[in-house]
């Protein structure tokens, strides 16, 4: 059951940070830095709006490795399915 979640839950979060990344267009594609001092620099454009979301997006895809890749998992899945 953990495996069938893991791979439902990681595919899942793929498919909403790149959504969310497309819907922001160009400005998705910035991987806007934390701000250290925002008196000194000028804001980047919609930089409040697309703030982290490229980041998530690539952390994201991490998940599909880390706690056993996915192609494991499903192997995990097919066994416990079919018996073997």
């Amino acid at each position: 059951m953990g495996s069938i979640l893991k791979v439902r839950g990681t595919e899942l979060q793929q498919r909403m940070s790149e959504f969310m990344v497309e819907s922001l267009g160009d400005y998705g594609a910035v991987a806007y830095p934390e701000p250290h001092d925002a008196c000194l620099k000028p804001p980047l454009p919609h930089q409040d709006v697309g703030r982290g979301i490229a980041n998530d997006m690539f952390f994201r895809r991490a998940s599909t490795i880390y706690g056993g890749t996915s192609e494991v998992q499903r192997g995990i899945i097919a066994k416990m399915l079919f018996q073997l």
